[in-house]
């Protein structure tokens, strides 16, 4: 040691005369790693800096003479001569005790804005900021994500009859459960009143609804003190995200779902919407859908409708059931209905905004889809008996095609497609289908 300061000597209790030209150990200052265990001499800092040439940084805690702790941000320099050898080391050590203060606060105040302050899981400031987040990495990855919304079944009876003090312990309660039953990489937030909202990570439909049936039975299960020692139940709303969802979609998605278990009797769980096939994402347009016979010369031209996908589907659901799907898919996409036909619909469809494409010919354009829906009776191929479903004739077309890549447009309508698609789980219409197929007059 030929060094050591002022500062050092107040950091560690330790007078310079008695340091000076000493072998430097890690016992010298009583080195401790951050955990507060002590580091072992191939740990040394100086070890480190001197064997690898490089700088050294590390927050570590130091032994002061009067028995104390004190962390510390530790900094090893080496000192390289003319012929590139490492010659020493300046160790730097500053108090760190202020910088950890100020990280704790900070963090403390994260958990205050982040937090809702009655149940102490996520608020809905904090949702509305997760969630595009955890929509792009599932999409990726090509992975499964859910969502699960759910309330509590009759709370203003809760309330009326228990009391609002009782009710806050219901909330409490059903946070905790939820809490309990969420893994690494979920998030539980309150969406607002008795309603939450549960992420679900790497997590498919069916496994969503499988959780969603747990937490359902264990809220059942569970007495509430405050009232009476009487349990609660709850209704819940599950889905999984699809090809081109948006924050406001999914959840819209789900509230419908919830909104069908409330109708339907609650204390269930109801799934809406069949997710996203990863597999199917990275398929060419020619293996999922009929293409279109588009005119690229006009898009080539400069004329701004270009058709994109034109596809026959079988729909496995009956006539009315595909009408209350394909009113969910409109309202969940925000569509502009243009123009009514028997049996037929077309809508102005939006896109998302898409902050990352700053040239023209990446930026998506407005798509317009005509909807044919017409129901028919299919004869099974293996019982022949018919069962009732719905045919559905399919055309997406852009409005501004100029400035536009072909990819970019292809590739928007696959999108809004694979998003129709898991409203209503259709099948492409082969010959052998169509031949099954009886359309009813």
């Amino acid at each position: 040691i030929l060094c050591w300061n002022r500062a050092a000597e107040r950091l560690t209790g330790r007078h310079a005369s008695t340091l000076a030209y000493r072998q430097w150990t890690v016992d010298l200052m009583g080195l401790h790693d951050e955990a507060g265990h002590p580091l072992k001499a191939d740990e040394c800092p100086r070890h480190k800096t001197q064997s690898s040439g490089t700088q050294y940084n590390a927050r570590l805690q130091i032994k002061h003479t009067d028995g104390r702790m004190v962390k510390v941000n530790f900094a090893g320099i080496p000192v390289i001569t003319g012929k590139n050898q490492v010659s020493g080391v300046i160790m730097l050590v500053r108090d760190a005790s202020a910088q950890i203060h100020l990280e704790e606060r900070v963090q403390s105040l994260h958990v205050i804005a982040a937090q809702d302050n009655l149940t102490k899981v996520a608020n809905r400031a904090e949702l509305d900021r997760r969630l595009p987040a955890f929509l792009q990495v599932h999409t990726m990855a090509a992975q499964a994500g859910s969502l699960i919304i759910c309330d509590i079944d009759h709370f203003k009876r809760i309330n009326d009859t228990y009391g609002h003090q009782a009710g806050d312990e219901a909330l409490v309660t059903f946070a905790r459960v939820l809490r309990e039953c969420s893994r690494e990489g979920d998030l539980v937030a309150r969406y607002g009143g008795e309603e939450f909202v549960l992420l679900c990570a790497a997590c498919d439909n069916p496994a969503a609804t499988a959780r969603a049936e747990e937490i359902r039975r264990t809220i059942e299960r569970t007495p509430v003190p405050s009232l009476d020692g009487n349990t609660m139940t709850a209704s819940f709303g599950v889905t999984e995200q699809q090809a081109g969802d948006s924050a406001a979609t999914i959840i819209a998605r789900a509230d419908r779902a919830l909104l069908t278990a409330k109708s339907t009797g609650r204390n269930r769980v109801v799934q809406l919407g069949a997710g996203q096939d990863p597999d199917a994402l990275h398929k060419s347009v020619d293996e999922q859908f009929e293409p279109a016979k588009a005119n690229w010369l006009g898009w080539l031209t400069g004329r701004q409708e270009v058709t994109l996908l034109e596809t026959e589907r079988l729909a496995s659901v009956p006539h009315s059931v595909a009408i209350q799907k394909l009113e969910g898919f409109i309202s969940d996409h925000h569509a502009e209905i243009l123009k009514t036909e028997p049996c037929k619909v077309t809508l102005r469809i939006e896109p998302h905004r898409n902050e990352g494409a700053r040239r023209s010919s990446e930026r998506q354009t407005v798509m317009i889809m005509e909807v044919a829906v017409k129901p028919v009776d299919y004869r099974h191929p293996r019982s022949n008996a018919y069962q009732s479903k719905t045919k559905l004739d399919i055309l997406i077309r852009s409005v501004d095609a100029r400035d536009r890549r072909e990819s970019t447009l292809m590739g928007q309508a696959n999108l809004l497609l694979n998003s129709f698609n898991s409203y209503l789980v259709t099948q492409i219409i082969t010959d052998e289908i169509r031949a099954a197929i009886a359309e009813r007059r």
